[in-house]
């Protein structure tokens, strides 16, 4: 992704990969939702306590990235743990256009 507004997207998705491994997790439909409104990012980083930086990061950019990108469950095959979808589409992407 080289994309400049877009630095940092991997470092929060490092962030929702931890979040799956202390157990967390989302609705696949509620991320869809979230994602769709352009406030995903936002919503997990409030309710999780994210700590990445708004003014070193482009959030808004990171909205649009996830309403342009995020796969749906039946492509990605993921059904259980919405956090898993918001991993898999920084994936996609990334090896889309790497």
């Amino acid at each position: 992704m080289t994309d400049p507004k877009n630095l940092g997207l991997c470092l929060f998705g490092e962030y929702i990969a931890r979040l799956v491994d202390q157990g967390k997790s989302e609705n696949v439909d509620t991320i869809s939702e979230k994602a769709w409104n352009k406030e995903l990012v936002k919503y997990l980083i409030e309710k999780y306590k994210i700590d990445i930086s708004n003014t070193t990061y482009d959030i808004n950019a990171f909205e649009e990235f996830f309403f342009d990108n995020l796969l749906e469950s039946r492509k990605s095959g993921i059904i259980n743990n919405g956090l898993l979808s918001v991993i898999s589409t920084i994936l996609d992407v990334c090896e889309r256009k790497c």
